[in-house]
């Protein structure tokens, strides 16, 4: 099957060269093109698409970068701004029809988030009909003591009230919010989230995963691969959504107790498939449901729960009887089927969550004092087997916690995803953790208060806790960085450089050029690379801006610590301006120079090495393979500049003179040589007896 893209360009000739303008290489170009869609603004959806576009590298493919950026309703209810809410689905709707039509793509990759944003995607994918894969961007975590966004509306009222003073209200307002992600119960944007995984169109698993874990953006890359193999197969969102998988979701919905906007949001994506539901559709499959989920606004819990407990997944599981297990997803295979493959990881951490979270004692409690457990409410099916299985093993890393401190730390995730909650629910038999250890939880949990309390205690690992809070996403994880920085003089350069790669992989380009600036008199011992080994870190992981903003704050004695092969990778992605900026910065590219001539040659961007040449990009006058390199490729122009720049011509002649020749070298060399002898003419004084003589 012959791909779109490729269709495209044979009809369109100046579609190669302006996408090698833009970055591609010319291998790109030959690949399954993938459109990778998001909502990305100031957030964390950055780090999915690059996780997207690897992935779907990795598969054979090329993803392609496009944004068309929501907005945020809890940031405008309660004032004229709310009214724009629902009209910014249709224009991000709108943009996703036309990035994706107005040139070719063979498959997508649509990430969002919140409440317009995920609608927006699912029907812009359905208009575009191309192989696609939806990435949710996550729930954020709950604060502390487990406190989530819609309690302000409480802590408001207590304030007005005069129940509490404005410290604690303000308290919740700066802990409501600790990362990025959905809002931390079932309003639209998590409701959305798993309408998504429910209609068959993102992987299972994937919705409500917390949006600052490493699992996230596992599945963007995922995602990335899979378009790919659904772009191979030519299978279409319009091949796997029907009114089974419309019918599928309303009853995840029930099951969930949803939003009631997705009344809204589902027939209108709906309709872009060409499929009608109405509010009958919902009162029929309504009647009879079961509601499972004990989440905020309706339950006890934090949305970030949800995954834990097993996610959509579990919940089709408990209501598989109601579904049409015969409809597709885009694994390829039906729902039963793709049910039939999880992994009982959904079970067990389900199971895990109930015994920490059941009304009264815990079961684990329960097991230790001898008494008999009845695990009544279970969200999944465990035989009894299984329930004494995960029961005792429960027991046993309590018992174990010194040698097993990793599983602790995902038992705790697992529990209440906060240190402080988990002692208060736990209390009666508490593990035992270090302070280190507790330290590095509060800064992964977004604890500030007990971070600030708990880093003093430590004070002969500040190394390893400048790793953790440098790589910590959000605005808790930047200020937890400068707390640091202010308290520990010194840092080992080794811990400094990891840091400052960590920062980088957070996408916060402020807390990166924090971090490098302040490492002037900081480390323990010099490390004139740092500089130059994190721009080279943050270009070669997709955060090229982040990169752009060091080289622009960088010093050139500080450019000059850049490993050579920056350059030319620069080059490789024909990133002019960057390149330009390095080589303006007095950029050493020492052996290097020879590859990106030969690139930039080689790719027909002669003007592009020209113009890194005038700009005084260092060349050794001995340097013979870059003139070879320019020669071979027939870049005339870039080859005078070599000359100019002090390379013997007579010289490289008798250095090339056994290596191979291709179609135009002679030409090239009869014109460098009518230069070379015009050149020599020019550098001769006039009472010289060789003026004018032809060399």
């Amino acid at each position: 099957m012959e791909l779109t893209s490729q269709k495209m360009r044979k009809l369109a000739p100046e579609l190669d060269p302006l996408r090698l303008g833009t970055g591609w290489t010319p291998d790109e170009l030959s690949k399954p093109q993938i459109i990778v869609e998001s909502t990305f603004g100031d957030s964390h959806l950055d780090k999915l698409v690059n996780a997207a576009c690897k992935g779907a590298a990795e598969a054979g493919g090329h993803g392609a970068r496009y944004f068309a950026t929501d907005i945020c309703d809890g940031e405008s209810q309660g004032t004229d701004g709310i009214n724009f809410s629902l009209a910014s689905r249709e224009m991000i709707a709108n943009m996703i029809e036309i990035h994706a039509n107005a040139t070719p793509f063979d498959g997508g990759v649509y990430i969002s988030s919140c409440d317009k944003g995920m609608p927006a995607n699912l029907m812009g994918l359905a208009r575009v009909n191309i192989p696609s894969v939806v990435v949710t961007g996550g729930t954020m975590h709950a604060g502390p003591e487990l406190l989530t966004l819609e309690q302000l509306g409480m802590y408001s009222a207590k304030y007005e009230r005069g129940e509490i003073d404005e410290a604690k209200l303000n308290w919740a307002k700066q802990n409501a919010c600790p990362s990025c992600g959905a809002c931390s119960f079932i309003g639209t944007a998590s409701t959305m989230q798993i309408m998504a995984e429910a209609l068959g169109l993102a992987l299972p698993g994937s919705a409500l995963l917390p949006a600052t874990s490493p699992d996230l953006v596992e599945y963007a890359r995922r995602a990335g691969y899979q378009a790919v193999v659904l772009a191979k197969q030519g299978l279409r969102p319009s091949d796997i959504v029907t009114m089974d998988s419309f019918e599928n979701a309303i009853m995840v919905h029930a099951a969930i107790s949803g939003s009631t906007n997705a009344l809204l949001h589902l027939p209108a994506i709906a309709h872009e498939f060409g499929i009608s539901i109405d509010g009958n559709t919902f009162d029929r499959l309504h009647r009879g449901a079961k509601y499972l989920l004990d989440i905020r606004p309706a339950g006890r819990w934090p949305a970030e729960f949800f995954y834990y407990a097993g996610g959509v997944p579990a919940i089709m599981e408990e209501i598989r009887d109601v579904l049409h297990l015969d409809a597709m997803t885009i694994t390829g295979k039906t729902l039963g089927e793709t049910g039939a493959d999880l992994d009982r990881m959904f079970l067990i951490s389900s199971a895990i969550t109930k015994a920490f979270h059941g009304d009264g004692e815990t079961y684990a409690r329960h097991l230790r004092q001898g008494e008999r457990a009845e695990p009544e409410g279970m969200i999944v099916h465990l035989n009894p087997t299984e329930q004494r299985t995960i029961i005792e093993a429960l027991v046993e890393q309590q018992e174990r916690q010194e040698q097993a401190m990793s599983q602790t730390e995902q038992l705790l995730r697992r529990m209440t995803g906060s240190i402080t909650a988990y002692m208060d629910e736990v209390g009666r038999y508490p593990l035992h953790i270090s302070d280190y250890d507790k330290t590095v939880l509060a800064i992964r949990d977004g604890e500030f208060d007990a971070f600030k309390n708990l880093y003093p205690r430590v004070s002969d690992q500040t190394d390893d806790l400048l790793i953790e809070v440098a790589g910590r996403p959000g605005v808790v994880g930047g200020n937890m960085t400068l707390i640091l920085l202010a308290a520990v003089e010194r840092f080992s350069p080794e811990a400094y450089l990891t840091a400052c790669k960590r920062a980088v992989e957070t996408g916060d380009s402020w807390r990166v050029q924090t971090l490098v600036k302040e490492s002037e008199g900081r480390l323990s011992e010099p490390l004139p690379s740092l500089h130059g080994e994190v721009i080279l870190y943050a270009y070669t992981n997709n955060c090229r801006n982040i990169a752009k903003d060091l080289i622009a704050q960088c010093t050139p004695e500080q450019i000059a610590s850049v490993p050579p092969k920056l350059l030319r990778w620069v080059a490789e992605k024909l990133d002019f301006q960057t390149a330009v900026d390095l080589v303006d910065k007095g950029v050493r590219p020492g052996d290097e120079v020879a590859g990106i001539l030969r690139t930039l040659t080689g790719q027909h961007q002669e003007w592009m090495a020209e113009r890194l040449l005038e700009h005084g990009m260092p060349v050794e006058p001995d340097n013979y393979d870059a003139l070879y390199a320019c020669v071979s490729n027939q870049a005339v122009g870039a080859a005078k500049l070599l000359l100019d720049r002090g390379i013997d011509l007579e010289q490289y002649q008798l250095w090339a003179e056994h290596r191979p020749k291709g179609d135009g070298y002679t030409e090239t060399m009869e014109e460098l040589a009518a230069y070379w002898s015009e050149l020599q003419n020019s550098t001769q004084p006039e009472d010289s007896p060789m003026k004018g003589m032809n060399l």
